[in-house]
């Protein structure tokens, strides 16, 4: 089994003048015989190709899972944290995988608390997490890093509130892992 790993592992060969992309990799892996499995982390939802999507439809190697971080379920939110992608083209995103893949495991990572997130913000992340069913999620509650662009931003969070946050989500989740491992064979 062979684990390729990266901060942004699919976003390999894209804009640097490489004409290997990352599902071409992929492929190239999986020509070695003596490889039975191969799985990577982490990606980034910004570089979701057409090309990895159809992989995981025809590549017999390819571990049927993609761990996709999307960080929070509202756009506003998005936004301040930089990420380059809206709620809709996430969940476009994970439509495409499924479709391609039925019963492709995705895994991500979720912040609550960040600052100028609102009640209404963290609605918006458990009706993702809703929406999506992930089979796993790694979640954590905002903590200021001095040096970060982030902990100089107004509107942050009362400690107390994101801890709330972050109980909520892990329940629903909870929840969720409860009923899907329940309807399991």
């Amino acid at each position: 089994e062979v684990t390729l790993i990266g901060q942004n592992v699919n976003s390999y060969g894209i804009g640097d003048g490489s004409e290997l992309s990352f599902p071409d990799l992929l492929r190239a892996v999986a020509e070695v015989e003596s490889i039975e499995r191969i799985r990577f982390v982490t990606s980034h939802p910004k570089d979701i190709s057409d090309g990895l999507v159809s992989l995981f439809a025809g590549e017999k190697k390819l571990c049927r899972h993609i761990h996709l971080p999307v960080q929070s379920g509202s756009d506003a939110v998005l936004a301040l944290m930089g990420r380059v992608y809206t709620r809709d083209e996430y969940l476009d995103k994970i439509r495409r995988l499924r479709d391609s893949c039925p019963g492709i495991s995705i895994t991500t990572d979720i912040i609550v608390g960040f600052p100028g997130e609102t009640g209404e913000d963290f609605e918006a992340t458990l009706d993702l997490v809703r929406t999506v069913r992930f089979d796993n999620m790694f979640s954590f509650t905002y903590s200021p890093r001095p040096g970060t662009k982030a902990s100089t931003f107004e509107g942050r969070v009362p400690l107390d509130v994101g801890s709330e946050r972050h109980s909520i989500l892990q329940a629903i989740k909870r929840e969720i892992t409860l009923e899907k491992n329940s309807n399991r064979d």
